[in-house]
């Protein structure tokens, strides 16, 4: 939505193992609303591989620490509005899932954002969903690339 909102003060997009929604989608409505925010699901949500590499005190560490997310932001709908967008690189950083599977959800038409980027780099990390807790260094790595590609 930064891509779209400001093209030309965007130099890169980084998405760490997620994917945009499209215009008029959800933001992320994934998660049941309780009491009007979405609460940290718990771990069965996210079984392997997204949470293989976490163990017990780094699952209690983020659990504690998660924040209720408002459900007008997950509920909220996506508006895109300029083409330029797809001008802005995008480098998607492959925790859970392969660059391999990223390319073909996106050529099989699940992820449109994404395939009409004009510029998509592709770079597997080794790890579940949360390479910031399991992985920092070889995250930061990544980031510092894409940062000065």
């Amino acid at each position: 939505m930064a891509a779209d909102a400001q093209p030309a003060k965007v130099a890169r997009v980084v998405l760490i193992g997620g994917f945009p929604s499209g215009d008029g989608e959800a933001y992320a409505d994934f998660f049941p609303v309780v009491d009007g925010v979405v609460p940290f699901p718990g771990w069965k949500s996210f079984e392997v591989p997204d949470s293989a590499d976490l163990d017990e005190r780094q699952r209690a560490a983020i659990a504690a620490r998660a924040i209720p997310v408002p459900a007008g932001v997950v509920k909220g709908i996506v508006t895109l509005g300029t083409e330029r967008r797809y001008d802005v690189p995008v480098t998607l950083i492959c925790p859970e899932f392969s660059p391999t599977q990223a390319k073909e959800w996106i050529d099989g038409g699940e992820v449109p954002e994404l395939a009409r980027v004009r510029r998509l780099d592709y770079v597997d990390i080794d790890s579940g969903h949360w390479p910031m807790f399991t992985r920092p260094p070889e995250l930061a790595v990544l980031l510092d690339r894409a940062a000065n590609a």
